[in-house]
């Protein structure tokens, strides 16, 4: 699909499903970024070795890591 057919489809969205995009294209820029995978491989082999973390603590982790929207 080409970018000129999602933008033309992109009129058609309503909030919600245009909400949910934008949310969908931050997780892929995300896992894309650079350093992401080793910083996932690092929690990892924190994890492996016995670290724990709270609810409150992973929450706070995965919003540091979500790009903002602007």
């Amino acid at each position: 699909m080409s970018v000129q057919e999602i933008k033309s489809q992109f009129d058609h969205l309503s909030t919600d499903e245009r909400d949910q995009l934008e949310s969908c294209l931050k997780t892929m820029r995300l896992a894309e970024s650079p350093g992401f995978r080793a910083r996932v491989d690092a929690a990892h082999r924190r994890m492996d070795a016995g670290e724990q973390v709270t609810s409150a603590q992973l929450r706070a982790m995965l919003k540091a890591e979500t790009p903002t929207s602007g």
